[in-house]
């Protein structure tokens, strides 16, 4: 018999909610407000850039110089190796043709990222490493790793 009542009382139809029309200008007010806080929050930071286009971004400046598809991975290999020679940067960067390794490590080195040494002997030897200036974005360059392991898929994984 409880089970009875119990289904008579399942069977009553919601009392409907009536809304004050001004609890609801208050709520849409409250939702406006914390928008309006999040985005002041968002702009408590500098901008990345004044001027995107502009020549004096510091941003650009360091695309400049270290964007592309190759740059980071000879910066990579030659933090890891320490000083390299120039055949095995070729056969360490995965991909890359020799013209490409060699136009990218002659702008590096016109950036002062990367310092040429190369030996009077037969046959010729020329080894890379870092500069100072390279070594200081190397911490800005593992927080970006960092980043990226934490908020981007693995390529195994987006293939599935």
């Amino acid at each position: 018999m409880n089970n009875t009542k119990e289904t008579a009382k399942s069977k009553k139809p919601a009392a409907k909610k009536h809304v004050n029309s001004k609890d609801a200008i208050e709520n849409e007010s409250s939702k406006s407000k914390k928008a309006a806080a999040k985005a002041d929050s968002a702009k408590d930071h500098e901008p990345l850039c004044e001027d995107l286009a502009g020549r004096n971004c510091g941003l650009k400046k360091v695309l400049d110089i270290i964007g592309g598809k190759w740059k980071i991975m000879i910066l990579c290999v030659i933090d890891k190796e320490g000083t390299v020679r120039y055949g095995d940067l070729s056969r360490r960067v995965f991909g890359i043709t020799n013209t490409m390794l060699a136009n990218s490590l002659k702008e590096m080195e016109a950036d002062g990222l990367v310092e040429r040494k190369q030996y009077m002997e037969m046959p010729v030897r020329v080894e890379y490493s870092l500069t100072q200036k390279a070594e200081s974005i190397i911490p800005i360059l593992l927080q970006l790793k960092r980043w990226g392991e934490e908020n981007l898929p693995d390529d195994q994984e987006e293939s599935k």
